[in-house]
Protein backbone atom coordinates (compact mmCIF):
# COMPACT_ATOMS: atom_id res chain seq x y z
CA UNK A 1 0.00 0.00 0.00
CA UNK A 2 2.89 2.54 -0.04
CA UNK A 3 3.14 2.38 -3.62
CA UNK A 4 0.04 3.20 -4.81
CA UNK A 5 -2.37 5.60 -3.51
CA UNK A 6 -5.70 5.05 -3.82
CA UNK A 7 -7.10 6.63 -0.67
CA UNK A 8 -8.61 9.80 -3.06
CA UNK A 9 -11.04 7.29 -4.57
CA UNK A 10 -11.69 5.71 -1.02
CA UNK A 11 -12.81 9.15 0.35
CA UNK A 12 -15.06 10.08 -2.59
CA UNK A 13 -16.83 6.56 -2.31
CA UNK A 14 -16.89 7.14 1.71
CA UNK A 15 -18.14 10.44 1.25
CA UNK A 16 -20.69 8.97 -1.28
CA UNK A 17 -21.73 6.49 1.68
CA UNK A 18 -22.48 9.62 4.22
CA UNK A 19 -24.50 11.28 1.92
CA UNK A 20 -26.58 8.29 1.11
CA UNK A 21 -27.10 7.91 4.76
CA UNK A 22 -28.39 11.54 4.82
CA UNK A 23 -30.80 10.71 2.61
CA UNK A 24 -32.71 7.70 3.94
CA UNK A 25 -36.02 6.64 2.47
CA UNK A 26 -35.91 9.11 -0.64
CA UNK A 27 -33.61 7.57 -3.17
CA UNK A 28 -33.74 4.20 -5.37
CA UNK A 29 -31.51 1.27 -5.99
CA UNK A 30 -30.50 1.75 -9.34
CA UNK A 31 -29.85 5.41 -8.99
CA UNK A 32 -27.16 4.54 -6.17
CA UNK A 33 -25.36 1.98 -8.38
CA UNK A 34 -25.12 4.29 -11.34
CA UNK A 35 -23.37 7.13 -9.05
CA UNK A 36 -21.10 4.84 -7.71
CA UNK A 37 -19.61 3.43 -10.90
CA UNK A 38 -19.40 6.51 -12.49
CA UNK A 39 -17.39 8.27 -9.20
CA UNK A 40 -15.44 5.64 -9.14
CA UNK A 41 -14.18 5.63 -12.51
CA UNK A 42 -14.22 8.95 -12.97
CA UNK A 43 -12.13 9.36 -9.55
CA UNK A 44 -9.57 6.72 -11.23
CA UNK A 45 -9.43 8.96 -14.39
CA UNK A 46 -8.27 11.87 -12.97
CA UNK A 47 -6.00 10.30 -10.56
CA UNK A 48 -4.46 8.81 -13.73
CA UNK A 49 -4.02 11.87 -14.97
CA UNK A 50 -2.57 13.23 -12.38
CA UNK A 51 -0.37 11.07 -12.28
CA UNK A 52 0.35 11.58 -15.70
CA UNK A 53 0.91 14.97 -14.87
CA UNK A 54 3.44 14.87 -11.82
CA UNK A 55 4.80 11.92 -12.93
CA UNK A 56 4.47 10.44 -9.20
CA UNK A 57 1.84 8.68 -7.70
CA UNK A 58 2.33 9.96 -4.38
CA UNK A 59 2.20 14.12 -5.14
CA UNK A 60 -0.61 13.34 -7.47
CA UNK A 61 -2.69 11.55 -4.83
CA UNK A 62 -2.51 14.27 -2.44
CA UNK A 63 -3.01 16.99 -4.85
CA UNK A 64 -6.18 15.39 -5.76
CA UNK A 65 -7.57 14.22 -2.07
CA UNK A 66 -6.93 18.36 -0.90
CA UNK A 67 -8.86 19.74 -4.13
CA UNK A 68 -11.54 16.83 -3.93
CA UNK A 69 -12.24 18.37 -0.21
CA UNK A 70 -11.91 21.90 -1.34
CA UNK A 71 -14.41 20.95 -3.84
CA UNK A 72 -16.83 18.61 -1.97
CA UNK A 73 -16.86 20.99 1.41
CA UNK A 74 -16.97 24.52 -0.15
CA UNK A 75 -20.54 25.20 0.62
CA UNK A 76 -19.75 24.73 4.29
CA UNK A 77 -16.65 26.65 4.24
CA UNK A 78 -18.60 29.60 2.42
CA UNK A 79 -21.57 29.74 5.12
CA UNK A 80 -18.69 29.67 7.76
CA UNK A 81 -17.01 32.49 6.10
CA UNK A 82 -20.47 34.34 5.55
CA UNK A 83 -21.58 34.14 9.24
CA UNK A 84 -17.64 35.13 10.63
CA UNK A 85 -17.17 38.15 8.38
CA UNK A 86 -20.56 39.05 7.93
CA UNK A 87 -19.65 39.62 4.18
CA UNK A 88 -22.77 39.88 1.38
CA UNK A 89 -23.36 36.29 -0.30
CA UNK A 90 -21.60 37.49 -3.33
CA UNK A 91 -18.36 38.78 -1.73
CA UNK A 92 -17.98 35.66 0.62
CA UNK A 93 -18.38 33.43 -2.61
CA UNK A 94 -15.22 34.95 -4.23
CA UNK A 95 -13.34 35.43 -1.19
CA UNK A 96 -13.53 31.87 -0.78
CA UNK A 97 -13.09 30.73 -4.25
CA UNK A 98 -10.51 32.80 -4.57
CA UNK A 99 -8.66 31.81 -1.25
CA UNK A 100 -9.14 27.67 -1.78
CA UNK A 101 -7.71 28.10 -5.15
CA UNK A 102 -4.80 30.16 -3.79
CA UNK A 103 -4.43 27.13 -1.29
CA UNK A 104 -4.44 24.11 -3.53
CA UNK A 105 -1.83 26.29 -6.22
CA UNK A 106 0.49 26.82 -3.25
CA UNK A 107 -0.26 22.79 -2.35
CA UNK A 108 0.25 21.12 -5.87
CA UNK A 109 3.31 23.32 -6.21
CA UNK A 110 6.81 21.89 -6.01
CA UNK A 111 8.12 23.97 -3.72
CA UNK A 112 5.56 22.83 -1.08
CA UNK A 113 6.09 18.88 -2.34
CA UNK A 114 9.60 19.08 -1.37
CA UNK A 115 9.14 19.58 2.90
CA UNK A 116 7.25 16.51 2.31
CA UNK A 117 10.22 14.23 3.32
CA UNK A 118 8.69 10.54 3.32
CA UNK A 119 5.76 10.60 0.46
CA UNK A 120 5.52 6.23 0.44
CA UNK A 121 4.55 6.72 4.53
CA UNK A 122 2.20 9.98 4.12
CA UNK A 123 0.16 7.25 0.88
CA UNK A 124 0.50 3.98 3.28
CA UNK A 125 -1.07 5.99 6.04
CA UNK A 126 -3.42 7.97 4.25
CA UNK A 127 -4.84 4.36 2.54
CA UNK A 128 -5.28 2.45 5.99
CA UNK A 129 -7.24 5.44 7.24
CA UNK A 130 -9.13 5.95 4.29
CA UNK A 131 -9.80 2.11 4.29
CA UNK A 132 -11.78 2.30 7.98
CA UNK A 133 -13.14 5.03 7.34
CA UNK A 134 -14.67 3.59 4.06
CA UNK A 135 -15.55 0.26 5.87
CA UNK A 136 -17.06 2.74 8.55
CA UNK A 137 -19.29 4.14 6.83
CA UNK A 138 -20.58 1.09 4.58
CA UNK A 139 -21.30 -0.61 7.85
CA UNK A 140 -23.59 2.03 8.68
CA UNK A 141 -24.52 2.23 5.83
CA UNK A 142 -25.99 -1.29 5.65
CA UNK A 143 -27.12 -1.49 9.04
CA UNK A 144 -29.55 1.29 7.86
CA UNK A 145 -30.22 -0.39 4.22
CA UNK A 146 -33.92 -0.77 5.26
CA UNK A 147 -34.43 2.68 5.23
CA UNK A 148 -32.44 3.78 2.67
CA UNK A 149 -34.66 2.60 -0.18
CA UNK A 150 -36.98 5.14 -1.38
CA UNK A 151 -40.56 4.50 0.80
CA UNK A 152 -42.79 4.18 -2.95
CA UNK A 153 -41.55 0.93 -3.38
CA UNK A 154 -43.48 -0.42 0.31
CA UNK A 155 -47.03 -1.50 -0.02
CA UNK A 156 -47.91 -2.02 3.49
CA UNK A 157 -48.98 0.63 5.61
CA UNK A 158 -51.88 -0.21 7.11
CA UNK A 159 -49.77 -0.43 10.39
CA UNK A 160 -49.96 3.21 10.75
CA UNK A 161 -53.19 4.46 8.56
CA UNK A 162 -56.67 3.82 9.22
CA UNK A 163 -57.57 1.22 6.53
CA UNK A 164 -61.23 1.27 7.12
CA UNK A 165 -63.50 0.13 3.63
CA UNK A 166 -64.57 3.02 2.00
CA UNK A 167 -66.96 2.64 -1.25
CA UNK A 168 -67.48 5.48 -3.37
CA UNK A 169 -70.74 5.77 -5.99
CA UNK A 170 -72.07 9.32 -7.58
CA UNK A 171 -73.45 10.53 -10.74
CA UNK A 172 -70.34 12.98 -11.14
CA UNK A 173 -66.72 12.92 -11.75
CA UNK A 174 -65.49 16.46 -11.26
CA UNK A 175 -61.76 16.76 -11.89
CA UNK A 176 -60.15 17.38 -8.40
CA UNK A 177 -57.18 19.67 -8.28
CA UNK A 178 -55.42 19.06 -4.36
CA UNK A 179 -52.51 22.02 -4.79
CA UNK A 180 -50.60 22.34 -2.29
CA UNK A 181 -47.98 25.47 -1.62
CA UNK A 182 -45.65 24.48 0.98
CA UNK A 183 -45.57 26.66 4.09
CA UNK A 184 -48.36 28.82 2.88
CA UNK A 185 -49.70 30.99 6.05
CA UNK A 186 -53.34 31.41 7.35
CA UNK A 187 -54.74 35.58 6.66
CA UNK A 188 -54.06 36.38 10.46
CA UNK A 189 -50.63 34.85 11.03
CA UNK A 190 -49.69 36.91 7.44
CA UNK A 191 -50.78 39.97 9.18
CA UNK A 192 -49.92 39.95 12.50
CA UNK A 193 -46.11 38.16 12.44
CA UNK A 194 -45.24 39.52 8.58
CA UNK A 195 -47.47 42.27 8.50
CA UNK A 196 -48.74 41.46 4.74
CA UNK A 197 -52.49 41.79 3.97
CA UNK A 198 -53.75 39.05 1.74
CA UNK A 199 -57.37 40.48 1.47
CA UNK A 200 -57.19 41.09 -2.39
CA UNK A 201 -56.53 37.87 -3.33
CA UNK A 202 -58.57 35.81 -0.25
CA UNK A 203 -61.63 38.19 -1.99
CA UNK A 204 -60.12 37.24 -5.23
CA UNK A 205 -60.52 33.66 -5.32
CA UNK A 206 -64.16 34.04 -3.15
CA UNK A 207 -65.15 35.92 -6.67
CA UNK A 208 -64.14 32.80 -8.24
CA UNK A 209 -66.68 30.36 -5.90
CA UNK A 210 -64.08 29.72 -3.17
CA UNK A 211 -65.10 29.16 0.28
CA UNK A 212 -62.01 30.12 2.98
CA UNK A 213 -61.52 28.34 6.49
CA UNK A 214 -60.38 31.51 8.12
CA UNK A 215 -59.38 29.11 11.00
CA UNK A 216 -57.63 26.31 9.96
CA UNK A 217 -55.15 25.05 11.59
CA UNK A 218 -52.27 22.20 10.18
CA UNK A 219 -52.65 18.74 11.50
CA UNK A 220 -48.30 18.42 11.34
CA UNK A 221 -45.59 21.11 11.35
CA UNK A 222 -43.53 18.99 8.31
CA UNK A 223 -44.50 18.20 5.43
CA UNK A 224 -43.98 14.69 4.84
CA UNK A 225 -46.41 13.83 7.58
CA UNK A 226 -48.68 16.49 6.64
CA UNK A 227 -49.29 14.75 3.47
CA UNK A 228 -49.60 11.82 3.96
CA UNK A 229 -52.26 12.32 6.44
CA UNK A 230 -54.16 14.33 3.96
CA UNK A 231 -53.48 11.81 1.12
CA UNK A 232 -54.65 8.63 3.24
CA UNK A 233 -58.22 10.20 4.49
CA UNK A 234 -56.91 9.92 8.46
CA UNK A 235 -53.95 10.64 11.22
CA UNK A 236 -50.66 8.98 10.63
CA UNK A 237 -50.74 7.11 14.08
CA UNK A 238 -47.04 6.61 16.39
CA UNK A 239 -45.05 4.24 15.11
CA UNK A 240 -43.18 1.67 17.37
CA UNK A 241 -39.37 1.12 17.76
CA UNK A 242 -39.49 -1.69 15.92
CA UNK A 243 -41.05 -0.12 12.67
CA UNK A 244 -39.43 1.66 9.81
CA UNK A 245 -40.20 4.99 10.20
CA UNK A 246 -38.42 7.10 7.27
CA UNK A 247 -39.54 4.56 4.60
CA UNK A 248 -43.11 4.30 5.96
CA UNK A 249 -43.84 7.88 5.50
CA UNK A 250 -42.33 8.39 2.05
CA UNK A 251 -44.87 5.30 1.65
CA UNK A 252 -47.63 7.04 3.22
CA UNK A 253 -47.84 9.31 -0.13
CA UNK A 254 -46.42 7.11 -2.79
CA UNK A 255 -49.08 4.76 -2.30
CA UNK A 256 -51.70 7.04 -0.84
CA UNK A 257 -55.32 5.87 -0.33
CA UNK A 258 -57.00 9.08 -2.45
CA UNK A 259 -55.41 8.46 -5.59
CA UNK A 260 -55.97 4.27 -5.02
CA UNK A 261 -59.54 4.71 -4.36
CA UNK A 262 -60.09 7.01 -6.84
CA UNK A 263 -58.15 5.07 -9.34
CA UNK A 264 -60.61 2.45 -9.19
CA UNK A 265 -63.18 4.90 -9.89
CA UNK A 266 -61.74 4.97 -12.93
CA UNK A 267 -60.06 8.24 -12.33
CA UNK A 268 -56.55 9.09 -13.96
CA UNK A 269 -54.04 9.86 -11.16
CA UNK A 270 -51.35 13.13 -12.07
CA UNK A 271 -48.60 13.62 -10.12
CA UNK A 272 -45.39 16.57 -10.18
CA UNK A 273 -41.85 16.12 -9.44
CA UNK A 274 -41.94 18.74 -6.39
CA UNK A 275 -38.19 18.97 -5.72
CA UNK A 276 -38.93 17.03 -2.86
CA UNK A 277 -38.59 13.06 -3.57
CA UNK A 278 -40.65 11.87 -1.03
CA UNK A 279 -43.48 13.73 -2.31
CA UNK A 280 -43.27 12.94 -5.44
CA UNK A 281 -45.43 10.15 -6.57
CA UNK A 282 -43.69 8.30 -9.41
CA UNK A 283 -46.16 5.62 -9.85
CA UNK A 284 -48.95 8.33 -10.89
CA UNK A 285 -50.85 7.10 -14.48
CA UNK A 286 -49.42 10.85 -15.42
CA UNK A 287 -45.92 12.11 -13.93
CA UNK A 288 -44.44 15.38 -14.72
CA UNK A 289 -40.66 15.92 -14.28
CA UNK A 290 -38.68 18.33 -16.37
CA UNK A 291 -35.80 16.01 -17.50
CA UNK A 292 -32.62 16.75 -16.06
CA UNK A 293 -29.09 14.66 -17.20
CA UNK A 294 -28.52 14.35 -13.57
CA UNK A 295 -30.15 12.27 -10.61
CA UNK A 296 -31.69 14.08 -7.57
CA UNK A 297 -28.70 12.17 -5.97
CA UNK A 298 -26.00 12.73 -7.88
CA UNK A 299 -27.41 16.75 -7.87
CA UNK A 300 -27.14 16.46 -4.53
CA UNK A 301 -23.40 15.21 -3.90
CA UNK A 302 -23.07 18.52 -5.80
CA UNK A 303 -24.97 21.05 -3.82
CA UNK A 304 -22.04 22.22 -1.09
CA UNK A 305 -19.46 22.34 -4.45
CA UNK A 306 -18.61 25.68 -6.27
CA UNK A 307 -20.62 24.60 -9.21
CA UNK A 308 -23.56 27.12 -8.60
CA UNK A 309 -21.13 29.78 -8.14
CA UNK A 310 -19.08 29.80 -11.08
CA UNK A 311 -22.10 29.59 -12.93
CA UNK A 312 -23.62 32.88 -12.01
CA UNK A 313 -20.47 34.48 -12.13
CA UNK A 314 -19.86 32.56 -15.61
CA UNK A 315 -23.26 33.09 -16.66
CA UNK A 316 -23.82 29.38 -17.37
CA UNK A 317 -26.76 27.13 -16.92
CA UNK A 318 -26.15 24.42 -14.71
CA UNK A 319 -28.44 21.08 -15.56
CA UNK A 320 -28.40 19.77 -11.82
CA UNK A 321 -31.27 19.07 -9.67
CA UNK A 322 -30.15 21.30 -6.42
CA UNK A 323 -29.93 24.83 -7.85
CA UNK A 324 -32.01 28.01 -7.51
CA UNK A 325 -32.09 28.03 -11.61
CA UNK A 326 -33.70 24.57 -11.42
CA UNK A 327 -36.35 25.30 -8.21
CA UNK A 328 -37.21 28.10 -10.20
CA UNK A 329 -37.95 26.22 -13.32
CA UNK A 330 -39.92 23.34 -11.71
CA UNK A 331 -42.22 25.57 -9.56
CA UNK A 332 -43.02 27.97 -13.13
CA UNK A 333 -43.27 24.31 -14.72
CA UNK A 334 -45.61 23.19 -12.24
CA UNK A 335 -48.28 26.14 -11.89
CA UNK A 336 -47.55 26.37 -16.58
CA UNK A 337 -48.36 22.43 -16.60
CA UNK A 338 -51.52 22.89 -14.27
CA UNK A 339 -53.04 24.76 -16.56
CA UNK A 340 -52.71 22.86 -19.54
CA UNK A 341 -54.44 19.71 -17.47
CA UNK A 342 -58.08 20.55 -18.21
CA UNK A 343 -57.30 19.94 -21.97
CA UNK A 344 -56.65 15.76 -20.94
CA UNK A 345 -59.01 13.17 -21.22
CA UNK A 346 -61.08 11.96 -18.31
CA UNK A 347 -61.81 12.45 -14.98
CA UNK A 348 -58.25 12.98 -13.16
CA UNK A 349 -57.33 13.57 -9.66
CA UNK A 350 -53.84 15.76 -9.70
CA UNK A 351 -51.65 16.50 -7.12
CA UNK A 352 -49.68 19.44 -6.71
CA UNK A 353 -47.00 19.54 -4.30
CA UNK A 354 -45.35 23.28 -5.10
CA UNK A 355 -42.45 24.70 -2.58
CA UNK A 356 -43.13 28.01 -2.25
CA UNK A 357 -43.87 30.34 -0.57
CA UNK A 358 -41.84 28.07 1.69
CA UNK A 359 -37.77 29.31 1.59
CA UNK A 360 -35.13 29.57 -0.48
CA UNK A 361 -36.73 32.54 -1.66
CA UNK A 362 -35.85 32.98 -5.51
CA UNK A 363 -38.67 35.21 -6.70
CA UNK A 364 -39.04 39.17 -6.02
CA UNK A 365 -42.96 40.42 -5.63
CA UNK A 366 -42.90 40.03 -9.77
CA UNK A 367 -41.48 36.45 -10.06
CA UNK A 368 -38.21 37.85 -11.24
CA UNK A 369 -35.27 35.56 -9.81
CA UNK A 370 -33.46 36.52 -6.90
CA UNK A 371 -30.32 34.31 -6.14
CA UNK A 372 -29.42 34.07 -2.60
CA UNK A 373 -25.35 33.32 -3.45
CA UNK A 374 -25.12 30.75 -1.03
CA UNK A 375 -25.51 26.79 -1.55
CA UNK A 376 -28.93 25.90 -2.19
CA UNK A 377 -30.02 24.26 0.68
CA UNK A 378 -34.48 23.89 1.40
CA UNK A 379 -34.10 24.44 4.96
CA UNK A 380 -36.76 26.23 6.98
CA UNK A 381 -37.51 27.77 10.54
CA UNK A 382 -34.10 28.27 12.15
CA UNK A 383 -32.56 25.99 9.88
CA UNK A 384 -32.85 28.91 6.89
CA UNK A 385 -29.41 31.02 6.59
CA UNK A 386 -30.33 34.83 6.78
CA UNK A 387 -31.60 36.69 9.85
CA UNK A 388 -35.41 36.66 10.81
CA UNK A 389 -35.96 40.20 8.87
CA UNK A 390 -34.46 38.54 5.34
CA UNK A 391 -37.03 35.77 5.57
CA UNK A 392 -39.88 38.21 6.43
CA UNK A 393 -38.97 40.18 3.32
CA UNK A 394 -38.18 37.19 1.21
CA UNK A 395 -41.43 35.20 2.54
CA UNK A 396 -43.62 38.34 1.99
CA UNK A 397 -42.10 38.50 -1.71
CA UNK A 398 -42.90 35.05 -2.57
CA UNK A 399 -46.31 35.11 -1.35
CA UNK A 400 -47.29 37.80 -3.86
CA UNK A 401 -45.64 35.88 -6.61
CA UNK A 402 -47.35 32.94 -5.54
CA UNK A 403 -50.86 34.58 -5.22
CA UNK A 404 -50.33 35.82 -9.15
CA UNK A 405 -49.53 32.64 -10.49
CA UNK A 406 -52.52 30.71 -7.98
CA UNK A 407 -54.78 33.52 -9.46
CA UNK A 408 -53.63 32.42 -13.09
CA UNK A 409 -53.44 29.11 -13.08
CA UNK A 410 -57.33 28.49 -11.29
CA UNK A 411 -58.26 30.90 -14.11
CA UNK A 412 -56.81 28.94 -16.51
CA UNK A 413 -58.39 25.56 -15.16
CA UNK A 414 -61.75 26.99 -14.83
CA UNK A 415 -62.01 28.31 -18.15
CA UNK A 416 -60.51 25.39 -19.52
CA UNK A 417 -62.49 22.93 -17.89
CA UNK A 418 -65.87 21.19 -19.18
CA UNK A 419 -66.92 20.05 -15.95
CA UNK A 420 -66.83 22.77 -13.37
CA UNK A 421 -63.83 21.08 -10.93
CA UNK A 422 -63.00 20.51 -7.34
CA UNK A 423 -60.12 22.83 -6.01
CA UNK A 424 -58.28 22.05 -2.64
CA UNK A 425 -55.80 24.90 -2.23
CA UNK A 426 -53.84 24.73 0.97
CA UNK A 427 -50.66 24.97 2.93
CA UNK A 428 -49.57 21.96 4.04
CA UNK A 429 -48.38 24.05 6.87
CA UNK A 430 -47.69 28.06 7.89
CA UNK A 431 -43.96 29.63 7.59
CA UNK A 432 -41.24 29.43 10.45
CA UNK A 433 -39.38 32.64 10.96
CA UNK A 434 -39.53 31.75 14.60
CA UNK A 435 -39.92 27.91 14.46
CA UNK A 436 -37.05 25.33 15.66
CA UNK A 437 -37.13 21.37 14.81
CA UNK A 438 -37.17 20.42 18.42
CA UNK A 439 -39.59 18.53 20.29
CA UNK A 440 -38.93 20.31 23.74
CA UNK A 441 -38.66 23.94 22.53
CA UNK A 442 -40.35 24.49 18.75
CA UNK A 443 -40.07 28.24 18.77
CA UNK A 444 -43.98 30.18 17.68
CA UNK A 445 -46.19 27.08 16.50
CA UNK A 446 -49.04 29.33 16.13
CA UNK A 447 -47.06 30.94 12.94
CA UNK A 448 -46.34 27.59 12.15
CA UNK A 449 -49.51 25.53 12.15
CA UNK A 450 -51.73 28.37 10.98
CA UNK A 451 -52.22 27.75 7.49
CA UNK A 452 -54.23 28.36 4.44
CA UNK A 453 -57.45 26.30 3.30
CA UNK A 454 -59.80 27.11 0.48
CA UNK A 455 -61.88 25.02 -1.45
CA UNK A 456 -63.66 24.91 -4.84
CA UNK A 457 -66.48 23.14 -4.37
CA UNK A 458 -69.19 23.24 -7.28
CA UNK A 459 -72.77 23.68 -5.99
CA UNK A 460 -71.73 22.91 -2.34
CA UNK A 461 -70.33 26.11 -1.09
CA UNK A 462 -72.77 26.31 1.24
CA UNK A 463 -72.71 23.00 2.60
CA UNK A 464 -73.26 22.56 5.85
CA UNK A 465 -70.03 20.20 6.09
CA UNK A 466 -67.95 23.35 5.63
CA UNK A 467 -66.45 25.26 9.02
CA UNK A 468 -64.09 27.59 9.22
CA UNK A 469 -61.69 25.65 11.04
CA UNK A 470 -61.43 22.43 8.89
CA UNK A 471 -58.18 21.22 8.79
CA UNK A 472 -56.33 19.25 6.12
CA UNK A 473 -56.63 15.47 7.45
CA UNK A 474 -60.69 16.41 7.19
CA UNK A 475 -60.35 18.14 2.99
CA UNK A 476 -60.34 14.79 1.56
CA UNK A 477 -63.39 13.30 3.36
CA UNK A 478 -65.44 16.07 2.80
CA UNK A 479 -65.13 16.23 -1.33
CA UNK A 480 -65.52 12.14 -1.22
CA UNK A 481 -68.62 12.75 0.88
CA UNK A 482 -70.01 15.26 -1.42
CA UNK A 483 -69.21 14.05 -5.11
CA UNK A 484 -68.76 9.87 -4.10
CA UNK A 485 -71.32 9.43 -1.59
CA UNK A 486 -68.71 8.07 1.31
CA UNK A 487 -70.33 8.96 4.26
CA UNK A 488 -66.87 9.09 6.29
CA UNK A 489 -67.28 11.31 9.44
CA UNK A 490 -64.99 14.25 9.81
CA UNK A 491 -62.56 13.77 12.63
CA UNK A 492 -61.36 16.20 15.38
CA UNK A 493 -59.57 18.98 13.96
CA UNK A 494 -55.86 18.53 15.79
CA UNK A 495 -52.50 19.34 15.53
CA UNK A 496 -49.07 16.82 16.26
CA UNK A 497 -45.44 18.34 16.76
CA UNK A 498 -43.33 16.02 14.69
CA UNK A 499 -39.74 15.25 14.02
CA UNK A 500 -37.52 14.30 10.99
CA UNK A 501 -34.69 13.42 12.65
CA UNK A 502 -37.07 11.12 15.18
CA UNK A 503 -39.95 9.10 13.04
CA UNK A 504 -41.12 7.95 15.98
CA UNK A 505 -41.60 10.64 18.11
CA UNK A 506 -45.46 12.85 18.10
CA UNK A 507 -46.83 15.22 20.55
CA UNK A 508 -50.47 16.50 20.35
CA UNK A 509 -50.36 20.50 20.71
CA UNK A 510 -53.58 20.86 19.45
CA UNK A 511 -54.34 23.58 22.18
CA UNK A 512 -50.35 24.89 22.39
CA UNK A 513 -51.13 26.00 18.68
CA UNK A 514 -53.71 28.18 19.12
CA UNK A 515 -51.57 30.23 21.43
CA UNK A 516 -49.08 32.85 20.36
CA UNK A 517 -47.37 33.23 23.98
CA UNK A 518 -43.85 31.90 22.16
CA UNK A 519 -44.45 33.95 19.39
CA UNK A 520 -43.33 37.97 19.37
CA UNK A 521 -44.46 40.68 21.55
CA UNK A 522 -46.75 42.40 18.80
CA UNK A 523 -48.64 39.04 18.01
CA UNK A 524 -51.93 39.12 18.69
CA UNK A 525 -53.87 35.79 19.56
CA UNK A 526 -55.99 34.84 16.63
Amino acid sequence: MKHFAFYPILFVLAYISSCLGQVKGQIYLGGIIRTILIAFFLALIILIVLTQTFKNIHRAGLVFLLFTMAFLFYGEVLTSINRLLGLSANSSALFVLVTLSGLLFLASSQRFWKLIHFPETLTYYLNIVFIFLLLFQAAQLFMGLPELVGGERTDDNAQSINQAPIKLSGDTQPDIYIIVVDGYARADVLKNIYQYDNTEFLSALEKRGFYIANRSQSNYIQTKFALGSLLNLDYILPLKPSDNGFSYYNSTIANNRVFSLLKQSGYKTISFDSGYTFSAIHNADIYYSKVLPLSEFESFLLVNTPIETLSNILGLEVPTYFTYRSHRERINYIFKTLQNIPDLAGPKVIFAHILSPHPPFVFDRNGNPVEPGLPYQIFDGMGTQGSKEDYLHGYRNQVTFVNNQVLHTVDAILEKSKTPPVIILMGDHGPGSMFKVDMQAPGCLWERTGNLEAFLLPGHISDPQLYSSISPVNSLRLVFNLYFNADLPLLEDKTFLTSDGDPYAMKDITQESRATQSCSSQDTPP
